[in-house]
């Protein structure tokens, strides 16, 4: 298993977007997206369990935990986390609304 992690510290209005993690190997394409939402309240944001995943590594990276939507106290830090099967990975990208962004806070 493969984690990977999209750290955003200090979250504000701008970082709110449709993330996705995409993964590359020799036998194809696996991606996984979610929506950060950023709000002004005390509602701390949730984290559901990872579901797992058939592991195989003559296939596609897979995903065992995806990415969630979440909603996040604008300010705080938020890890965008999934896990990959492992699997021999090629190429891991972070993507903001579509562009690559780097595993650090990506630019808005």
């Amino acid at each position: 298993m493969e984690e990977q992690i999209l750290t955003i510290d200090n979250v504000t209005d701008e970082d709110a977007a449709r993330y996705s993690c995409v993964v590359n190997n020799v036998f194809g394409e696996s991606s996984t997206s979610a929506h950060l939402t950023i709000k002004k309240t005390e509602e701390k944001y949730k984290v559901k369990e990872p579901v797992e995943g058939e592991e195989d590594k003559k296939f596609p990276p897979l995903f065992i935990k995806k990415l969630e939507n979440i909603t996040v106290d604008e300010g705080d830090t938020v890890q965008l986390t999934c896990q990959i099967v492992d699997v021999p990975t090629e190429d891991i990208t972070w993507r903001k609304d579509g562009q690559e962004v780097s595993s650090k806070k990506p630019s808005t």
